[in-house]
């Protein structure tokens, strides 16, 4: 019996140490909070919501941004995954329409990414497009990392910065069962992102 107690306080303490270093992998660097702590960046050209896991948690943070007069433009990514229905993008917009008060003329879509490397790439031709030169990117703490990765890729040499404002979280969520679950499958993506 103590062995088996033994062995569970070992294999919790191991999953412990795994999820925290997992995590800390997620950590975002260019995070826009410290650019702004050093006074280097007062306003963007546009602020970039991602769609995915709890999209309206990262809409709400984008409008929030953009209250803090901080762009004046906003940009929303994502399809949908029922062709019958509205772009995640679209869906975007109408709640920050709606519900945040962010005038519709101030915002870009991008209707054609069904994963975060098309996130990139739909967003990356809208910046150039537009002639941006810096964007805030929003998403979830867990996908913050390798968004960031996929954009700079997608944007290398067009001399576009890149500050990353993961949405507000309340304690250490990697340590949750979903948590977990969510780290290791953005570990696997950044794996992934590396091996292209």
């Amino acid at each position: 019996m103590i062995k088996l107690v033994v062995k569970i306080a070992v294999g919790t303490l191991l999953l412990v140490f795994v999820a925290a270093f997992i995590s800390g992998l997620f950590l975002p660097v260019n995070n826009l909070e410290d650019c702004r702590k050093a006074g280097n960046c007062a306003k963007v050209d546009a602020i970039v919501v991602v769609s995915g896991g709890k999209t309206v948690d990262r809409v709400q943070h984008g409008i929030k941004l953009w209250h803090e007069n901080l762009a004046q433009k906003m940009v929303f990514s994502g399809a949908s995954a029922d062709p019958n229905s509205p772009s995640d993008a679209s869906f975007m917009r109408d709640f920050a329409v709606r519900q945040g008060g962010v005038p519709e003329t101030a915002i870009l879509l991008d209707e054609t990414a069904y994963d975060t490397t098309e996130n990139a790439e739909g967003v990356a031709k809208i910046i150039e497009e537009q002639g941006w030169k810096s964007v805030i990117l929003v998403t979830s703490p867990y996908h913050q990392r390798r968004v960031f990765l996929e954009f700079q890729r997608a944007l290398k040499g067009k001399g576009v910065d890149i500050y990353n404002s993961p949405v507000e979280t309340s304690g250490a969520w990697w340590l949750t069962p979903k948590g977990l679950w969510l780290s290791a499958h953005e570990w696997g993506g950044i794996i992934l992102f590396h091996l292209r």
